[in-house]
């Protein structure tokens, strides 16, 4: 990933998940109620930075994501990400109002001035030579993670996240709320080795890349749902959004409609089927289906897959 983003030009951050994830602290972060203080995360500080910089895109990898369940530390992101102004919640509004009028009282009472909240109140703070090293350190503090962190902030629109996870038998698929939020991409093994590159050339991928319209896909929905059902693995209209935006991407590299139904079935289709069934008729017509409509494409050959997996587990998944 930090190659990729030497190339292409955009920063990364590495955040490796740990296996006792539980909550929407261990990502972002938390707020200490005792010191009035919040302690940021690394994703935090790179939205922060991001904000700072809107013309340079930020990506955030999020490391073996499937080791912690992914709809518990990472919700927040989850539930805001697809909004026109997504915002991130990191603690309480009454508590930042709290903050802010007990350091406006304290100002009052010893400077006889209205307080803003600004920068050149740190410097006064830690410079008023009537309070002790420790208020002025304190009161000081306060005030910078007040200004750094208020209760929200907004999620940029040039960061994007990315999660790698291994494929063996021990992992737990994807849930769908996932999977409809993400586009899943597969990266086999390489049979033969790469020439290094010294100088790789480096290519420029502005932010506005990923920004893109709304609109209506190609693609045969309502076939492809009735297939889908059969497997318990239906699908909903945001979906159908994301296949649009592909789509929408891909248009100036001129490639082939055929080429581009099997990307999207590898990314937003297949993934969502993890199915125990004795029914062998269901996946033999499956199969069918995928041969008829995409026959020859990595897509045909991952059906193959998992079906020849099937005959050993009756577990009909893409993560087997």
């Amino acid at each position: 990933m930090n190659a990729l983003g030497e190339i292409l030009g955009f920063q990364t951050k590495i955040i490796p998940v740990q296996p006792n994830w539980i909550g929407r602290q261990d990502l972002i972060g938390a707020y200490d109620p005792i010191r009035k203080l919040y302690y940021p995360s690394a994703i935090v500080d790179m939205l922060v930075e991001a904000a700072h910089d809107p013309e340079r895109l930020f990506v955030i990898c999020l490391d073996e994501i499937n080791l912690g369940k992914v709809e518990y530390y990472f919700a927040d992101f989850l539930s805001v990400t697809e909004q026109d102004q997504p915002e991130l919640d990191l603690y309480s509004q009454s508590e930042y109002d709290m903050n802010c009028q007990e350091l406006s009282f304290y100002v009052k009472e010893n400077f006889s001035e209205q307080f803003n909240g600004t920068a050149e109140w740190e410097i006064r703070l830690r410079q008023n030579q009537d309070m002790t090293i420790e208020k002025r350190v304190e009161l000081t503090k306060r005030l910078t993670n007040l200004r750094q962190f208020p209760s929200y902030i907004p999620i940029p629109k040039n960061v994007r996240f990315v999660g790698t996870m291994n494929m063996d038998g021990s992992i737990t698929p994807l849930s769908p709320k996932v999977i409809d939020r993400s586009y899943v991409l597969e990266l086999n093994r390489q049979s033969k080795e790469l020439n290094t590159v010294t100088e790789p050339r480096k290519i420029h991928l502005p932010k506005e890349f990923f920004q893109l319209e709304s609109g209506q896909s190609d693609m045969d929905f309502s076939s492809i749902q009735v297939e889908m059902e059969k497997l318990k693995a239906s699908f909903s209209s945001r979906v159908e959004k994301h296949c649009f935006k592909y789509e929408l991407a891909q248009e100036a590299d001129l490639i082939e409609k055929r080429t581009l139904f099997d990307d999207l079935f590898q990314m937003k289709f297949l993934p969502r089927i993890n199915y125990y069934t004795k029914d062998e008729q269901l996946v033999t017509d499956f199969a069918a289906y995928i041969n008829h409509i995409l026959p020859e494409t990595m897509t045909a050959t991952k059906v193959a897959t998992m079906r020849k997996n099937y005959h050993t587990s009756k577990v009909f998944s893409y993560w087997s």
